[in-house]
């Protein structure tokens, strides 16, 4: 490809691709880098038109300093994964500046694809994929249109098409058999996850409640069996343990996992978590320690964890104990935690507990002492509960009586401990939404939830959710259920059309597939597909090899069908050729070895009415076929004219000056 300066449709298709590919990354780039990126593609675009100049080396050389340094200042590095695509996205805006041939364009088309791999680094939906084929595509038709300048946009989308269709079937192969690795390739930057909300592992008043207000999927459950009733759907999470006077932390040391006595049938389930950066695995209480797979380990507080932070969708099959009995022996140094408070603080509740103590008969009557005074008394459920001071368990208590499920179960437990009942704080999500159509539960953000646990003579770690004593709906239908008029609701929490929900779900429902059998293709899957093939269990040694026979294999048939098929011409070639073999109809052949100049010399002297727009059409020929001249607009030209050139009248046949006239044709049409 000779590196000839840009044609302005060239240009323009190039601007549109990067245009379309930086479009996505508007969502995650800040306002102002948008804004700037937007006017460098606008600038680009007017130079294409001519109403701009382009940049000198100079300005763009500060541009570029100018650009890094923002960048800079406002992520505090360059690096990482808002950094780096922040950079990336503007240093593609500035190389447009700079495109100036065909070389330059060819890199910024590539340039282009690396960007569009950048997507994926916050989303791999079905919608995010079809908009990035369809960028991949343009930048290939914008590349087709460099290779090949003759050619008009709709060819060079044929031609586009054509190629994407026929690469298909090696995306397939390589998607089957290129060996799936047990873990990722490379890492992940350290802030893919930064700006992703989530269940922490220390819990203050609020920090749930905000989660309430986000609809992001967090896992899918598929039970084997029907699913358990929404009252019985809690998925456990971080437990807390210590209470330092204002937020509930997870116990850093190591303990004996404690012996659970099932007392029911065990809930077979698959959990398909959603990438969250961190270890835990959100499972139906209580997961069955003799089942879990070689990847999961279980804390003392019955924690489930994987061995590695989940920075990909992964799917764990599991079984749930929904009747058990937790710990009924435990030992002092548990117990003792459970009791654990500080030295100081909250006054009036631990009046108030002492209180309860003094009254009560056993530990369970302390328990429907408090459970009583939260269902009797003034106490309110809400998402924006007022703010609370150093003594929050007191003012909540005894002054606002509002709050959200940590306002609860933080003060239920605080009170247990004063009572001298060990209790704890569990967090993780309770209910969900059935997806009828897909066949599994979706738990969301919104479903974010904390109950406590007690410590009961006989009877072990018990489960105690005081916000059902308050708002006995939110365990039933979910947190929309129970909240006053007015809350600050996410969309999919609110009332809606049913045909809306219907479509709502179906849509999740072919998400959920794509991501189980596309995005969720791992190693296991992949073994799993070739076993049932009845190919038995493969080894990744042996998928290379089948990958290497198969690739061989298509370029092998790939080759033996070019071979058979005629060279591809170029339009300004054809033209000439569909020329030659209109005048070789009328008996004036093209000798083998004769050029163009020869050929129209020769037959000028034999058919002089030819002469002169044969000879103007042999030298346009010779001068876009081997002159160096590379205009797409006089390619195209020279193909109208050589198709109008009126057909000669043969040799030997006396010439009707009827038919023409003057006697003389034209190339023109």
């Amino acid at each position: 490809m000779a590196d000839t300066l840009l044609a302005r449709r060239e240009s323009l298709a190039v601007v549109l691709g990067i245009l379309l590919v930086a479009a996505g990354h508007a969502a995650h780039l800040p306002p102002w880098l948008t804004l700037l990126t937007a006017t460098l593609l606008g600038w680009r675009l007017a130079a294409s038109q001519g109403w701009v100049p382009l940049p000198g080396r100079g300005l763009l050389i500060l541009l570029a300093l100018a650009c890094a340094a923002s960048i800079l200042v406002a992520y505090h590095t360059l690096f990482g994964r808002e950094a780096g695509v922040a950079m990336l996205t503007l240093m593609v805006a500035l190389k447009l500046m700079e495109m100036r041939t065909r070389r330059d364009a060819v890199l910024t088309v590539f340039l282009g694809w690396f960007l569009v791999l950048t997507h994926f680094l916050y989303g791999q939906d079905i919608l995010l994929a079809l908009y990035l084929f369809t960028a991949t595509v343009w930048l290939l038709v914008a590349l087709a249109l460099l290779t090949h300048p003759a050619q008009s946009v709709p060819a060079a989308m044929r031609l586009a098409l054509t190629l994407t269709i026929q690469a298909l079937p090696l995306v397939v192969l390589l998607f089957v058999l290129f060996p799936r690795l047990p873990g990722p390739l490379w890492g992940l930057p350290k802030d893919t996850f930064a700006a992703r909300s989530g269940l922490d592992e220390i819990m203050r008043p609020g920090s749930i409640s905000r989660l309430v207000q986000s609809d992001e999927v967090v896992f899918r459950a598929e039970f084997k069996g029907p699913p358990p009733p929404a009252a019985q759907r809690y998925w456990r999470g971080p437990v807390l343990e210590i209470f330092d006077g204002a937020s509930w932390q997870p116990h850093r040391g190591a303990a004996v996992l404690p012996a659970v006595e099932a007392d029911g049938p065990p809930i077979a389930y698959s959990v398909t978590l959603e990438p969250h950066g961190k270890p835990w695995v959100f499972a139906l209480e209580l997961p069955d320690p003799l089942a879990l797979g070689p990847h999961m380990r279980l804390a003392s507080t019955y924690q489930l964890f994987a061995t590695q932070p989940l920075t990909q969708r992964q799917r764990f099959d599991l079984l749930a104990l929904p009747q058990h009995r937790l710990d009924a022996n435990p030992d002092p140094h548990t117990l003792a935690r459970a009791l654990q408070l500080p030295p100081s603080g909250n006054s009036r509740a631990r009046a108030l507990a002492e209180q309860m103590r003094r009254t009560a008969h056993s530990d369970g009557e302390v328990v429907e002492a408090v459970l009583r005074l939260f269902r009797e008394q003034d106490f309110r459920y809400t998402l924006t509960p007022p703010l609370l001071g150093p003594d929050g368990v007191d003012e909540f208590l005894f002054d606002t009586r509002r709050g959200f499920c940590e306002h609860y179960a933080g003060a239920f437990t605080f009170l247990m401990r004063a009572a001298g009942v060990p209790a704890r704080v569990v967090t993780g999500y309770q209910g969900g939404e059935f997806n009828e159509l897909g066949g599994y539960l979706i738990v969301r953000q919104s479903d974010a939830h904390a109950w406590s646990e007690v410590w009961l003579p006989q009877r072990g770690w018990v489960r105690v959710d005081p916000t059902a004593a308050v708002a006995a709906s939110r365990i039933e239908r979910g947190p929309s259920a129970a909240l006053p008029a007015g809350e600050p609701l996410p969309y999919l929490l609110r009332s809606q059309p049913l045909w809306l929900k219907t479509l709502r779900l179906k849509w999740d429902a072919l998400n959920h597939r794509w991501n189980l059998w596309v995005i969720g293709f791992d190693q296991e899957r992949q073994v799993g597909l070739f076993a049932r093939m009845g190919f038995g269990i493969v080894s990744w040694r042996k998928l290379a090899w089948m990958l290497l026979v198969a690739l061989a294999a298509s370029f092998i048939l790939l080759a033996a069908l070019t071979l058979r098929l005629p060279a591809p011409r170029d339009p300004v070639q054809a033209a000439w050729l569909r020329l030659c073999r209109k005048l070789a109809r009328a008996g004036l052949p093209r000798a083998p070895q004769e050029g163009p100049l020869a050929y129209a010399e020769r037959i000028g002297k034999t058919r002089p009415e030819l002469a002169a727009p044969l000879a103007a059409l042999a030298r346009r020929y010779a001068a876009l076929r081997y002159g160096g001249e590379n205009d797409p607009h006089a390619a195209r030209e020279f193909a109208r004219q050589a198709a109008a050139f009126p057909a000669p009248r043969p040799c030997g046949k006396p010439h009707s000056t009827a038919s023409s006239g003057t006697g003389r044709p034209t190339a023109q049409p």
